[in-house]
Order: C-alpha cells, then structure tokens, then sequence
C-alpha cells in the first residue's frame, strides 16, 4: 500500500488508463451491489420521500451508479463528485446530459443542508481518520434536515485495517440516527473472483505494453492479441450473473456472520437535542 492510496494523484493515475478500474459497469458482484442498494432505497427511503428529491453520490467513478440514482429520481437532481479530474471528465463523456463535478471530502463545495439523498459507497475509508471524522460531518452538513445517508465500507482482507463492523457503526453513529444495517455477502464469489481480475488487468497491461515491454521485446507484440483475448474471456466469466447470485445466497446461508465482505448503512441526522 502507497502513501498515495485513495488520493487525487492515484485515482488520476487509474482512471488514465482509459478504462474504469475497478470494472464497476461489467463485473457482475457490481451489479448485485447495486441491486441491494437500490433495494434499500426503494423500500426504505422512497417509500417516504417521493422523488423528486436532490440526490448526492460522492465518490462516483464514471458514474455508473449515479445514472442508476437518477433513472430512481425522474425529474429531480441527482449530481456525482469525484476527486479524479481524468474520472469526472470521463464520466461526462459516458453520461453528457448528467451533474458531475470534481470534488471530494471533506472538502465538497455545495450549499449546506441541500441534499435529500446523499450516498457515500466505497469511499470514505480511503480517507486519513482526521479526513473521515471532518468528512462525515461534511455529510451532515450537505444533507437536509430530514435527509438520509447512504453509506458503505468494505472490510475483508486488506480492507481489514480500515473499519471493522463495530467501528464503522460506531464511526457513522457518532453523527447519524443508524436506521438499517445490512451485508452484501461477497465473500465466496470474491474469492474465485479476486484473482482472475487481478489477471484480466495483467493482460491488458501485456497487450498494450505497459507491463514486462523490456523483458518480452518484440515478444510482446505476438503475445498482444492472445492477452487481450485472455482479456476478454475473463471479462465474459466475471460478468456472468447466475454464479455470483449462487455464491452470495450460499455465503448468507451458511455463513451469515462472517460471508459479508461489506457493512451498509442507512442513517438520517440526529435531530436537535439528542445526545451522541
């Protein structure tokens, strides 16, 4: 792990590449992620709050999700921040007709209490521990009265030194009413799919010469073609949704304490006159 983790400088340095990093619009543990964050918005906040609302997601990569927000949010305002200038302007290209911005915690530079909606998913943990206490007071601030949070961490592997379950609820609720909590239980498919993303991002690098070009030679032109087609059998396997649906009911029914690989919670501010 680099001192330039999560920051500016490496987000740019990813998204450089020309190509989402982290597969968020194809991989299919992605899109079972999305699916249960929309389920909770649906049932729990939209259920009360009829759109159209103003939506925030911080942390948005090239927006994938915050296209789904808005296709939830008809005529309302839905805006993604990004700390990368290389993601945000990638994103625009993507989604032209959308609200993104380049910005990211604790320093979001919007009206205060404007917000109905806002989601933080995999984001704030990159964050030193000064920048996540001043950016979920941040949070608070951008967030109406009555306004909900959605928000999220991972913590399995090395993602383990950032929140436990227990720390991270203790975190959030130093500063919001934790309304529900819930898992997304990626553990076994995590497993089988970890590695063969780490392979599918080493093809690509062969195939464009940006990895072992000095050691391969002229080699590496040969081996181009049979690494971005390793590529993109990869790509097809890790987009199938039938075997990561089976590998998350089958974590969350034999191992419902420790098959999760994230915590989400949905929270709304603490009213006035509540103790923390």
């Amino acid at each position: 792990m680099t001192n330039d983790y999560g920051t500016k400088k490496e987000m740019d340095a990813l998204f450089s590449k020309g190509e989402e990093p982290w597969g968020q619009d194809w991989r299919a543990s992605q899109a079972i992620r999305y699916e249960i964050y929309k389920k909770i918005l649906k049932e729990q906040v939209f259920s009360k709050i009829r759109p159209p609302v103003r939506i925030l997601d911080i942390g948005c990569s090239l927006g994938d999700f915050t296209f789904q927000l808005m296709m939830m949010n008809p005529g309302g305002i839905t805006i993604g921040v990004d700390v990368s200038d290389i993601g945000i302007k990638m994103a625009k290209e993507k989604y032209p007709n959308m609200d993104f911005r380049v910005a990211g915690l604790p320093d979001i530079p919007i009206e205060e209490g404007n917000f109905d909606i806002i989601t933080c998913l995999e984001s704030i943990y990159y964050l030193p521990m000064e920048g996540r206490v001043l950016g979920l007071k941040r949070i608070k601030e951008l967030l109406h009265q009555n306004g909900y949070l959605l928000i999220s961490v991972p913590h399995w592997g090395h993602h383990k030194r950032y929140f436990t379950k227990e720390g991270f609820i203790n975190f959030v609720s130093s500063e919001f009413e934790i309304i529900l909590v819930m898992h997304n239980y990626g553990l076994l498919y995590y497993l089988f799919e970890r590695p063969l993303f780490k392979w599918y991002w080493r093809f690509k690098s062969v195939a464009r010469g940006e990895k072992w070009k000095s050691k391969l030679g002229c080699l590496q032109t040969v081996l181009a073609p049979f690494c971005m087609f390793g590529a993109k059998i990869i790509r097809f396997i890790l987009s199938l949704k039938p075997p990561a649906y089976i590998a998350f009911f089958l974590a969350k029914t034999i191992m419902p304490r420790t098959g999760y690989t994230h915590t989400i919670l949905l929270c709304r501010k603490k009213q006035p006159g509540l103790s923390k």
